[in-house]
């Protein structure tokens, strides 16, 4: 009942904000025109490289000479097959049960020499056979690691690893699916996930749960969340840089909030993931992951990815982790992972502020290792599965 005043009240605020910025707009238009440059010297921000989809779901192809400046491991070979092979994953919406949550799956195969994908399941290389017990890598894209061969993902690195230290046979599966949240990829494992006492799961998470995805809108409702007059705002930021100062100055309380709430729904998922997983005889940790924003010292190519992201997006991401940090402190599932490129020069980013070349997975790979063993979880046998 009071969503139509409230939304008469914005449409005036909006408007006695455009009335009062219409000078300064028709002068900032005329410095546009003639001086070829904005007012008060604010740029916009320009994509560094030129994306563009190929499968439907939101996923990406960087361009090879991209690819190859920032990963010494770079393949043509992999980028292709990588290509076709996004074209043939169907990504779909279903229901374990009637009235059940809505969660995510992925269909279609593809099997290349460098990059395969079969059974809703990225491929990992080095799976043993027979083993003893398995270990699920959930997440996102960050976890389904495109931009690396099979054998470069950060779960084959972690399979490598358990292989070469004479643990339990473990068989590591990579369970992300581009684009996911962590409640979807929680709720998955809650709901749909075949579990054995000894398993362990690995969420790996942070850079979808900071408030910019949504549970059940994966393409982002962020905006939907603000007050009328900051959406108008916003849009008129396309035509107006003073809109999109007066918009920067405005919205980022809005925008903390958001990310707090987000954080805190996550955690309180992640808690009841854990006691399911306990109550199973299974393990489950939590890695709050790094992102560009959480390096320590930006180096150059850095800093030009971070000018073309979305200013919101830094806002969301610093509210978000604060809260994780905290909450990673006191929790004995949880760790903090964010530092790990720090002393990385140049830093693993490749085509933006979250994927990592075979340098980044690598390290990431090894770190989830060394957590497993110091927990002492990668040790006493189970019986063997074929």
């Amino acid at each position: 009942m009071a969503t139509a005043p409230l939304r008469i009240l914005g449409r005036l605020i909006a408007g006695a904000l455009a009335l009062s910025l219409l000078p300064l707009t028709l002068f900032e238009l005329l410095l546009r025109r003639w001086a070829g440059k904005p007012l008060w010297s604010l740029k916009r921000r320009q994509p560094i490289f030129a994306k563009h989809q190929r499968d439907g779901q939101g996923s990406w192809v960087l361009p090879s000479q991209v690819a190859a400046s920032r990963d010494a491991s770079f393949s043509a070979i992999h980028w292709r097959e990588m290509v076709e092979g996004l074209d043939r994953i169907v990504e779909e919406r279903w229901r374990q049960d009637t009235g059940g949550p809505e969660l995510y799956r992925l269909g279609g195969r593809y099997q290349g020499s460098e990059f395969s994908f079969s059974g809703g399941e990225r491929g990992t290389a080095g799976w043993p056979s027979p083993h003893e017990a398995e270990i699920f890598c959930l997440g996102g894209s960050t976890t389904f690691c495109m931009e690396v061969p099979d054998g470069s993902t950060w779960p084959s690195v972690l399979q490598k690893r358990i292989l070469e230290s004479n643990s339990r046979r473990f068989r590591v599966r990579n369970q992300g699916i581009p684009g996911t949240p962590g409640l979807e990829r929680i709720q998955t494992f809650l709901t749909a996930t075949h579990l054995n006492r000894g398993d362990i799961a690995v969420f790996l998470f942070g850079d979808n749960d900071s408030g910019w995805k949504m549970y059940g809108a994966r393409e982002g409702k962020v905006h939907s969340h603000l007050p009328y007059a900051l959406r108008e705002l916003l849009r008129v930021a396309e035509v107006s840089e003073i809109a999109g100062w007066l918009y920067g100055e405005l919205a980022p309380r809005f925008l903390r909030r958001l990310a707090i709430e987000m954080a805190e729904t996550t955690i309180a998922a992640a808690e009841r993931a854990a006691s399911f997983a306990e109550s199973r005889g299974v393990r489950a940790l939590f890695v709050l992951q790094p992102n560009i924003f959480t390096l320590a010292h930006p180096d150059g190519w850095d800093r030009r990815v971070i000018a073309a992201t979305a200013r919101d997006l830094p806002v969301l991401i610093e509210a978000a982790y604060e809260r994780y940090r905290e909450w990673t402190v006191g929790c004995n599932f949880a760790v903090d992972g964010t530092s790990l490129f720090d002393s990385e020069s140049p830093s693993p980013y490749m085509g933006d502020w979250a994927h990592v070349n075979t340098r980044g997975n690598q390290l990431l790979g090894e770190f989830v290792f060394r957590e497993l063993e110091s927990r002492s979880w990668l040790s006493t046998p189970t019986r063997l599965n074929s």
